[in-house]
Formats: C-alpha cells, structure tokens, sequence
C-alpha cells in the first residue's frame, strides 16, 4: 500500500489523533508528491492545510486552498512570463 493511502486509512480510523496527523505530514514531505497527498486528502481540510505549510513555499504561493481547488490561473507577483500557468 502507498505511504498516503496507509495515512489516510490510518487516520480515518484514530481522525482525532494528532501525531498520527504529524507523522502522515513528515512522510508527505519525506516521500514528495504533493499534489498526490492533496488528491488524498481531499476531503480533509486539516489535513490538506497540513500539508501546504509543510512544503516549503507553497503558502506563500497562493496556488491552493485548503477548502478548494488549486488557484487557476496561479497568481504571478513576480510577474515571470508564463508564471501564471497550471
């Protein structure tokens, strides 16, 4: 079984226990893939903010919302060509 869905299986069984929460956090950020964790943890709105302050950068970026889908098109305050772009 994938690491995210053993969290999720794993966290749906114990919702509140948070070093259970903690834990699935640290293996987000260890293991990568991001948008898999948040497609996961979809229907879980601590869980989904849990994991956008773990990576690095991606609050400040403005692309996601834990009570919705990903900000298109992504905000560009650098004003980068193409920044804006899904």
């Amino acid at each position: 079984m994938e690491p995210c869905q053993e969290a999720l299986n794993d966290i749906q069984c114990s919702p509140d226990n948070l070093p259970l929460r903690k834990w699935a956090v640290q293996t987000a950020v260890q293991n990568g893939f991001f948008s898999i964790w948040m497609t996961v943890f979809a229907a879980d709105p601590d869980m989904k903010n849990r994991l956008i302050d773990a990576f690095n950068g991606t609050r400040s970026s403005g692309c996601f919302a834990a009570t919705a889908a990903p900000v298109t098109p992504a905000p560009n305050p650098d004003g980068l060509a193409n920044g804006g772009k899904v």
